[in-house]
């Protein structure tokens, strides 16, 4: 586990490795990947609404699969994993089942 906690309202994304080749065997551009997902490692508290101040709960559980955009977060490297630093906003859908991602 990591030395820190995600500020409230933000989730730490174990990100998938991206593809480097297409199906038909082109190579992919390494900057290039317009939907990305990952597993949810660990999350932040409770983060108060902009618009009444009350508390909302994490839309999202440790452990879920979610896709984002590929421009939201910030990229973190700990302990030799790769995670991104995302608001729960930039989350925008999380996987039923394994056979879905």
């Amino acid at each position: 586990m990591p030395d820190f906690q995600p500020l409230p309202g933000r989730a730490l994304i174990l990100t998938d490795v991206a593809p480097t080749e297409s199906a038909g065997g082109l190579t992919l551009v390494q900057n290039w990947n317009p939907e990305t997902t990952g597993q949810v490692a660990y999350l932040g508290k409770t983060a108060k609404c902009k618009h009444c101040s009350k508390g909302m709960d994490p839309p999202v559980a440790v452990g879920d699969r979610v896709l984002f955009n590929h421009t939201a977060g910030t990229e973190i490297v700990w302990g030799g994993e790769t995670y991104l630093s995302l608001r729960f906003e930039d989350i925008l859908c999380v996987f039923e089942d394994e056979g879905a991602a």
